[in-house]
């Protein structure tokens, strides 16, 4: 449910339905009406059995008509909003057609906090995840505001939010809370460190450390290798050849062999066989095993900014993020950073208002947490 535009500054409005639901329940609408009027339209338009021709009943088509015009105008029709007022601390829920037909009112003084959450959502046909910013506390149900996708634009709507209400923000999108009252939403670690005094101090690296750190006038570069062939990336091989073994025996060998086939149909069948289900998914796995294998970052950290560089096999990516707008440096589950996903273990996530990036993918706990410190106390002088 998207926030609208409000002339006042002390109401904050949410709005839903109209737009493309409008255009998508029309054809609804229209065929739902046409059912419904056709028992009187004359015999050309009446709807006939296909086997029987004989004319739907009256009754039957009002009733089948009457549940698409009902979608149709739910579409077409169909609003809901919330609308935020902290001049009369009170939260209006509602929905209906066109105009409100129900409504229900909260105080806001009872919600204690804006919260952030991550959430997988699965249906028959597809997962996906989104980022719930809800108002929770107060032994009050929840209200969500919006389900946004992109953990950045969630965080987003979730400060402002938080800076709106004066309320505590409390960010679990990546797996563990993290509690910020209003005057510290926009803090950076630099800012932080200097408002607690606290620093973290560098502990030597873990025995075993496989990146590499060396230092260019004021920049710490810190290169962290490929994660290189792992069992996940065995297994697909071997899963993959042996699919490519069955197809090549089970298809190719005997088409091959066929001396009745015309020598056209034969060439035909085993290039579509053989590029299909051979040739395709031996060239996808080894893509992907290889882009694994060979990906590497590297991560340049200042009192200026922070740079994280991906060099992957065809192209180079690189993220920039300024010290003073860099907000968190955690240690976090990969699976719940987006571009991390399918990996297991932890990774060391740096974000601020406008950006999220994660490096560190294969490493141990001990030095990722040595690669945390290293960074955060770099950026935080």
């Amino acid at each position: 449910m998207p926030r609208v535009e409000s002339s006042d500054p002390d109401r904050m409005v949410y709005r839903s339905g109209g737009g493309c639901l409008s255009l998508f329940g029309l054809p609804f609408l229209l065929v739902g009406v046409f059912v419904m009027a056709s028992p009187w339209l004359g015999e050309k338009c009446r709807l006939r059995d296909s086997k029987t021709q004989e004319p739907m009943p009256a009754v039957a088509a009002v009733l089948f008509g009457g549940l698409f015009a009902a979608l149709g105008a739910g579409l077409m029709f169909g609003r809901s909003g919330k609308e935020l007022d902290r001049r009369t601390d009170t939260l209006l829920t509602w929905w209906g057609l066109l105009v409100p037909f129900r409504r229900k009112e909260h105080r806001l003084s009872a919600f204690q906090c804006v919260s952030l959450r991550r959430e997988v959502r699965r249906s028959k046909n597809s997962t996906y995840t989104v980022y719930p910013v809800r108002l929770e506390g107060g032994g009050m149900p929840h209200v969500t505001l919006e389900e946004p996708r992109d953990p950045v634009a969630a965080r987003a709507v979730a400060e402002e939010a938080a800076k709106f209400l004066g309320r505590t923000l409390v960010d679990a999108s990546t797996g563990r809370e993290v509690a910020r009252r209003v005057g510290e939403l926009d803090e950076s670690v630099r800012e932080r460190s200097r408002r607690t005094g606290e620093r973290p101090e560098v502990p030597p690296p873990p025995a075993g450390a496989r990146c590499r750190t060396r230092v260019v006038a004021d920049t710490l570069c810190v290169e962290i290798p490929a994660l290189g062939l792992r069992k996940a990336h065995v297994v697909a091989l071997i899963v993959v050849g042996i699919v490519a073994l069955l197809f090549t025996l089970g298809f190719l060998v005997p088409i091959a062999s066929d001396g009745k086939m015309p020598a056209e149909a034969k060439v035909v069948a085993l290039c579509f066989v053989g590029f299909f289900f051979v040739a395709v998914p031996a060239l996808v796995c080894l893509a992907v095993v290889a882009k694994s294998v060979r990906v590497r970052r590297t991560v340049e950290v200042s009192p200026r900014e922070l740079r994280v560089t991906t060099q992957g096999l065809l192209r180079r990516r690189e993220v920039v993020v300024p010290s003073d707008e860099l907000e968190e440096i955690a240690v976090v589950p990969a699976r719940t950073v987006p571009g991390a996903r399918r990996l297991l273990g932890e990774v060391v996530l740096a974000r601020s208002d406008r950006v999220a990036v994660c490096f560190g993918e294969g490493l141990s706990s001990e030095e990722l947490a040595w690669l945390r410190a290293l960074v955060w106390n770099v950026v935080s002088a």
